[in-house]
């Protein structure tokens, strides 16, 4: 299936020096929502200390998981087909 989306060249722009880039995948509004969340952190103590409760709890997710791994071997752990 072709991507609706227009295919870009590296020849196609150029991105100059001291001009910050950050890319984001497609449909992955989480991981931009994220990096905008880091952005205003910079200067928002706020933002910032939810976003290190957010990482905290991911991380705790992860724990958990590793665990359960652990526990029950990979073959048990993934979905039952």
């Amino acid at each position: 299936m072709k991507s609706p989306l227009p295919t870009m060249r590296t020849t196609d722009f150029t991105v100059q020096r001291g001009v910050p880039v950050a890319t984001v995948a497609i449909n992955n509004s989480i991981n931009a929502a994220l990096l905008a969340a880091r952005i205003l952190g910079a200067s928002d103590l706020n933002i910032r200390r939810r976003l290190e409760q957010y990482a905290s709890e991911m991380e705790s997710g992860v724990l958990e998981k590793v665990d359960r791994l652990d526990r029950e071997g990979w073959a048990e752990y993934g979905p039952k087909h």
